[in-house]
């Protein structure tokens, strides 16, 4: 059997504007506030199915519990058996926190310099810029701030990102999302993890930006879109990047990852 992990957003799921395809021809599997909000297309909901039925199929996000439990898709369609969600710091089992990462996470944050609590107090001055909008909490675990990107400046992010890595903690910026979380939270770190309870001939793996990295580079194969974040920095990581973007990319990888794993299974 083989196992494959995958980022959801702009990955295996995507917003109208990033779908690259006509939204009629698009199933639904995400409403906030009676809005729909996130989408499919069918040939992807059906290869899913597959890989659900024929492989160990674990989705891995930065969304909350909450966030993750709004994709009817993960729900009802296609349920895995295991989810690593908030980058890292939740890992569910059947729908149940796993407790041996739940106290793994607690230690490391007891470890750190300084609180979530603590880094909102020490940089308040650099999160009252202007062009700091909103933010949210992701699990008590991390920040993840909405910016003005007409107005942001790049150079002091930068720099707000190395007095951070002196504290034990780093940003992200994805587009209009800022992330600001501790340095030992990653994607890479839980899938290391629940690979060592996963049986597998092949671990196949895909996503689209830096935070994805970790993941990819645990992976025997992995598949990034020529949308993603991390196509910039293709040349200087050594990646391949898949020449497809919105469903089109999503559709293709699970094809290939599907033709792959029967090849395997043949030897």
């Amino acid at each position: 059997m083989q196992l494959f992990t995958s980022d959801l957003d702009r990955t295996l799921i995507f917003s109208q504007r990033t779908i690259h395809t006509a939204i009629e021809n698009c199933l639904c599997i995400e409403q906030l506030e009676e809005r729909d909000i996130s989408y499919i297309n069918a040939s992807i909901e059906q290869l899913l199915k597959q890989i659900h039925d024929t492989m160990h199929f674990v989705p891995v996000t930065t969304r909350s519990m909450a966030q993750y439990k709004r994709i009817t898709l993960f729900q009802h369609t296609v349920v895995p058996d295991v989810a690593i969600l908030a980058n890292g710091g939740i890992i569910l089992r059947n729908g149940v926190i796993d407790p041996d990462w739940q106290q793994h996470i607690e230690q490391h944050l007891r470890l750190l310099p300084l609180s979530l609590q603590q880094i909102g107090i020490k940089y308040a001055r650099e999160l009252s810029a202007g062009y700091f909008l909103r933010h949210h909490i992701i699990e008590n675990l991390f920040y993840c701030f909405i910016i003005d990107q007409q107005t942001v400046n790049l150079q002091e992010l930068k720099e707000f990102n190395q007095s951070l890595q002196q504290d034990g903690w780093q940003s992200y910026l994805q587009g209009r999302k800022l992330y600001i979380m501790p340095q030992f939270l990653t994607k890479g770190a839980a899938v290391e993890y629940i690979k060592r309870f996963q049986h597998y001939d092949r671990h196949f793996a895909a996503g689209d930006s830096l935070m994805d990295l970790s993941m990819l580079e645990l992976a025997d194969e992995y598949f990034v879109p020529l949308h993603g974040e991390l196509t910039q920095f293709a040349q200087q990581l050594n990646l391949k990047i898949v020449q497809k973007n919105g469903s089109d990319f999503a559709e293709h990888c699970l094809r290939q990852i599907l033709i792959k794993s029967s090849e395997n299974a043949a030897l």
